[in-house]
C-alpha cells in the first residue's frame, strides 16, 4: 500500500489540521537531526526527519491530503475486492 503518512506523524485518518501540526511538531523536535550527535545514528535520524516532513508536506495541504486519500482508498477498495474474488473463487 506504500507509505502510511498518518502512521509515521502518529495521527489517524480524520485528525484535525491542528492535531497534525502539533504531532508533526513533536516529532521534529525529537528526531531533529542536530540532536544526534552519534555518528552511527545520523543516517537513520536523517532518513526518518525527511519521512516526517514528507508526511506533514502531504498531510498540511488540503489538496495534497485529498490526493493522498483518494489514492489510497482505491488501493485499499481494489486490495479488498481482489481479496474477495479470491476467496470466493476458492
Amino acid at each position: 500500500m506504500g507509505i502510511d503518512h498518518y502512521k509515521i506523524l502518529g495521527v489517524n485518518r480524520n485528525a484535525s489540521p491542528d492535531v497534525v501540526k502539533k504531532a508533526y511538531k513533536k516529532l521534529v523536535m525529537f528526531w531533529h537531526p542536530d540532536k544526534h550527535l552519534q555518528e552511527e545514528a545520523r543516517a537513520k535520524v536523517d532518513a526518518k526527519f525527511k519521512e516526517i516532513n514528507q508526511a506533514y508536506q502531504i498531510l498540511n495541504d488540503p489538496v495534497k491530503q485529498h490526493n493522498y486519500d483518494s489514492q489510497h482508498a482505491n488501493i485499499a477498495n481494489s486490495n479488498w475486492t481482489y481479496d474477495i474474488v479470491s476467496l470466493v473463487s476458492s
